[in-house]
């Protein structure tokens, strides 16, 4: 009986290690790090040292390549992260280069109209000049009547006409 029982018990241990092993391989679990494998490797073990000892290091070598697909899959999705990263940093850069063309165009425009402020500034300076020049033309005192002119208008009176020399109406 303990034959037949040890027997059963070796065939369930088999079951559980090619179960163990397809699990492995299709990597829904990490193997060499779940406390299932230990389990397995310890009965498997009482079964068999060798066996187990071997099963150890298979558990070992895949619990070794899962880390390094492990660090693989997260370096790509780190590799995804500085990608996203970099196109943010893109966008920045185009956002940055739009505002840098928006302040150059607003210099632009504030250099223009400092330009037309002088400008007005010079026509304004322009106007008052024209207007110095009006008042200086109205102050001007009026001349000094000619005497020539003076004798014509006596002369134009005395004999009664109404118009005089140069459309100068006498009196």
């Amino acid at each position: 009986m303990e034959a037949t029982g040890l027997g059963s018990y070796y065939y369930s241990a088999k079951e559980k290690i090619s179960y163990g092993c397809s699990f492995i391989c299709d990597g829904a679990k990490i193997v060499g790090e779940s406390i299932a494998t230990f389990s397995l490797i310890h009965i498997v073990s009482m079964v068999s040292p060798s066996m187990g000892r071997r099963l150890e290091l298979i558990s070992l070598r895949i619990s070794h390549v899962w880390q390094r697909v492990k660090a693989h899959f997260e370096k790509k999705a780190l590799g995804g992260e500085i990608e996203a990263l970099k196109r943010r940093i893109s966008i920045l850069e185009r956002t940055n280069k739009g505002l840098i063309a928006q302040l150059e165009s607003a210099n632009r425009l504030n250099e223009y109209l400092v330009k037309e402020q002088a400008s007005l500034r010079g026509e304004r300076d322009l106007y008052q000049k024209i207007a110095d020049v009006r008042q200086a033309v109205t102050d001007i005192p009026q001349p000094l009547p000619d005497p020539l002119l003076e004798k014509a208008k006596r002369l134009l009176d005395s004999m009664g006409q109404q118009e005089g020399v140069y459309g100068v109406r006498c009196k």
